[in-house]
């Protein structure tokens, strides 16, 4: 009995929240920009706001999505949306395809450039890495995605644990770092910004949902979901703070900071860990599309 209930504790709490981490971190949080821009570049202090913010928001977000899925057995997109929205639902499908083509072609070039900058080998090596790991894992099924995504989100916790550990010293200087312009209401707004905006991929992720039974649990874990989605910036914006403004304008910020705290190894280490996180993002997206069409030939079949 007990062997069971961790298990449904696993797959109810646990992995939609590994699953909604490792794919918006890849945009997200992968490089640290969107961190500076949204949460950093309002100070110390406010930072953390934005922060407070950003996982209010994802906790609501996807507690209500998680709910109204599990509630009307709307586990893909397409009937999540047809329920919701009626005959608009198309809408967002246009919108979605989009952003998917946008999102694999941003993870695509993105894997080419760590490859090249992180380790000396051709870009193409990196995009053929993306290509492999994606139909690999799609073709082994949902859940070999499933499992991809949690395990990759430990790793990713365990790296970014790490990363703070290495500054620890600096993190005291926080709530000195105030810089000019910033203010709390900025910040509330900015982080507010960031979760919409990467809240447009959550009716895409509601695979994630498969193993919860009941409305009450599906809002819990959206709610646990919502927390785990801004974790990493909270650590993110606790290495950069100290580091401001010099860091400001970084491109990559987190590969900008190893090499100035002269940590050879854990630059090699972060461009593979950014590397997996970035091929798991279109993993993740991609499953939310295949369940949508395994869920519209079932009804046509």
């Amino acid at each position: 009995k007990t062997d069971t209930f961790v298990r449904m504790f696993f797959r109810t709490y646990i992995v939609p929240a590994a699953v909604f981490q490792s794919v918006i971190i890849g945009g997200g949080y992968g490089t640290g920009r969107e961190v500076i821009e949204y949460v950093t570049r309002h100070g110390g202090a406010n930072g953390y706001v934005a922060c407070a913010v950003i996982g209010f928001t994802f906790a609501v977000i996807l507690a209500t999505a998680f709910a109204f899925a599990v509630q009307f057995q709307a586990r893909d997109y397409r009937i999540f949306l047809r329920t919701l929205l009626g005959r608009g639902w198309f809408v967002y499908e246009i919108l979605l395809t989009a952003l998917l083509i946008i999102v694999i072609a941003v993870v695509a070039a993105a894997a080419g450039r760590i490859a090249d900058q992180g380790f000396g080998l051709p870009p193409r090596l990196g995009i053929a890495s993306l290509l492999i790991t994606v139909v690999v894992l799609h073709f082994f099924g949902r859940q070999w995605v499933l499992n991809a995504l949690s395990l990759w989100s430990f790793i990713l916790m365990a790296g970014l644990l790490a990363f703070v550990m290495t500054s620890a010293q600096d993190i005291a200087l926080i709530p000195g770092s105030v810089i000019a312009g910033g203010d709390v209401f900025g910040a509330a707004r900015s982080g507010f910004q960031f979760a919409i905006y990467n809240a447009a991929l959550v009716p895409a992720l509601l695979y994630c949902t498969n193993s919860i039974e009941n409305t009450r649990s599906a809002a819990l874990a959206g709610a646990v979901a919502g927390v785990f989605g801004v974790v990493p910036a909270v650590l993110l914006h606790s290495v950069f703070a100290p580091h401001m403004p010099l860091i400001a304008n970084e491109e990559i910020p987190v590969y900008w900071l190893l090499n100035q705290l002269g940590h050879g190894l854990a630059v090699a280490t972060y461009f593979l860990i950014l590397l997996g996180t970035v091929i798991l993002t279109v993993v993740g997206v991609l499953q939310g599309v295949q369940d949508r069409l395994d869920g519209w030939r079932r009804e046509r079949k």
